[in-house]
């Protein structure tokens, strides 16, 4: 959990509704993460997406504490109660408008005293739903796993798609082109069709050339995209 993003959820914590700019702030946090991983399967990292925007994050408020009422309070607004009620029978006029005064105060805090007393709720720090949030992507990686090539280790593809271009005798080709098809990637060549995995310039050919095959899985999807030339006419 990074700095901004601990930021963003306190920003939401602090908000007029918490629940749903938490709930915003959670997504949102999980999406960049997918998309800053730039992982090539497009299309799992759209479902994952779509999983996470499907998500809630609720706020579980920590359990209210009930305190006990003061008894001895309750029982001298009782007792101011009762005495106020007895005034009003009264003969005199000024006694029973004091002992009506008397009857409604102490009935009022009466009626407060006996009230259970809650503290006011309470939510998760930012570092908490942070917690939540790792622990969430955590999981949702773990789907990537099944294709470490493809994602983390991409870097060993784009190694060995380099080291193909460059080989000039055929014996390394070959060597790679077994030790990919054991794990169902293989090299291919610029087409009509798929020029759009394929980074193109022109140049002095008279025909196009595939400076640098694309390497796709075995879904059919090009994991690192091929350079090629084109006639510049």
């Amino acid at each position: 959990m990074t700095e901004k993003e601990l930021n963003t959820l306190e920003s939401a914590l602090a908000s007029t509704d918490p629940q749903a700019e938490i709930n915003k702030a959670c997504k949102k946090i999980l999406c960049d993460r997918l998309q800053w991983d730039k992982q090539p399967d497009r299309t799992l990292r759209y479902l994952l997406e779509d999983v996470v925007n499907s998500m809630d994050f609720p706020i579980y408020p920590d359990e209210r504490e009930i305190l006990v009422p003061n008894v001895r309070k309750a029982l001298a607004f009782g007792s101011l109660t009762v005495a106020g009620l007895c005034f009003t029978m009264s003969c005199k006029p000024l006694v029973r408008l004091l002992g009506g005064v008397a009857a409604t105060v102490g009935g009022f805090k009466l009626s407060k005293s006996l009230n259970n007393v809650e503290k006011p709720v309470t939510f998760p720090s930012s570092e908490e739903i942070g917690g939540r949030v790792d622990a969430v992507y955590a999981a949702l990686s773990r789907f990537y796993d099944y294709r470490q090539l493809d994602g983390h280790l991409i870097r060993i593809l784009v190694w060995l798609q380099h080291l193909y271009s460059e080989d000039k005798s055929g014996e390394l080709r070959a060597s790679i082109t077994r030790l990919l098809d054991l794990y169902g990637y293989k090299f291919v060549n610029m087409t009509p069709e798929n020029s759009s995995d394929f980074e193109i310039n022109k140049g002095n050919v008279s025909t196009a050339v595939t400076t640098e095959p694309a390497i796709y899985n075995d879904k059919g999807f090009a994991v690192c995209r091929g350079t090629a030339v084109i006639p510049k006419d």
